[in-house]
């Protein structure tokens, strides 16, 4: 039987959710019924955490006017990538937060990945084009036996050879790393090239629950500086990684 590759990850996105949400319903103990609706503690938003602490930073060193996209990706990229419906939580925040799932991103869904962005980096100064140039996707072989090439805006964007899948390297090879970090280390280059001052950078990179969102380096360096976020609440600013 022959299983539809975007519709697995669409019902594998929708099993994580819910076990992420059963897992927070078990460690936090819901409010007694008896409690008064004005002493009930603020709900936070259960999928991160730690990004409810980026929004936190966000107005707080950014002000409550930061520069954010006025809408979020287009219909037509979520359908083919269904990374953003568990972000709603965060909103306004939430249209410069993408999910970034290392498993898929090495099944090379780039891409489709990508285009989920191009809304926002094209408010920050960004139109983003995106061509796949080489990929063993939907080819009786394994991934690993091709080059995976994109095209980013005309930049040559090798995310990898056949030959450096190897089992046995050192230090241990990566591939949910690299085609997660070597397409935003192009688009960072771009962003700069374009005079914007936002920058992709990545929680959990490599991961299946990694995070890319679209910021303000000062940001970052605020929530650093002050030494009051723990340091999983603070994104990694995404360079050349080779």
């Amino acid at each position: 039987m022959v299983i539809d590759r975007a519709r697995w990850r669409v019902f594998r996105h929708a099993v994580r959710a819910a076990a992420r949400h059963y897992r927070t319903s078990r460690e936090s103990p819901r409010p007694a019924a008896t409690a008064p609706a004005a002493l009930a503690a603020p709900e936070r938003p259960e999928p991160h955490d730690d990004l409810a602490d980026v929004v936190e930073a966000i107005r707080r060193f950014g002000g409550e006017d930061y520069d954010l996209p006025p809408t979020g990706p287009s219909s037509e990229a979520v359908a083919a990538w269904d990374v953003v419906s568990w972000f709603d939580a965060y909103l306004p925040h939430g249209r410069i937060m993408f999910a970034a799932d290392g498993e898929d991103l090495a099944e090379e869904f780039v891409q489709e990945w990508l285009a989920c962005m191009a809304s926002a980096l094209e408010h920050y100064g960004l139109a983003l084009t995106v061509e796949t140039v080489a990929s063993s996707r939907g080819e009786e072989r394994l991934p690993h036996q091709g080059d995976y090439i994109l095209m980013i805006n005309g930049v040559r964007c090798q995310i990898w050879q056949g030959a450096e899948w190897d089992d046995d390297a050192e230090p241990p090879w990566n591939p949910w790393l690299a085609a997660t970090l070597r397409p935003l280390a192009v688009v960072n280059t771009l962003l700069a090239d374009a005079g914007s001052a936002i920058r992709a950078h990545v929680m959990n990179a490599g991961g299946n629950d990694g995070v890319v969102i679209l910021i303000d380096p000062a940001i970052v360096e605020a929530m650093r500086e002050c030494g009051q976020y723990p340091q999983s609440a603070i994104p990694v600013l995404v360079s050349d990684p080779h």
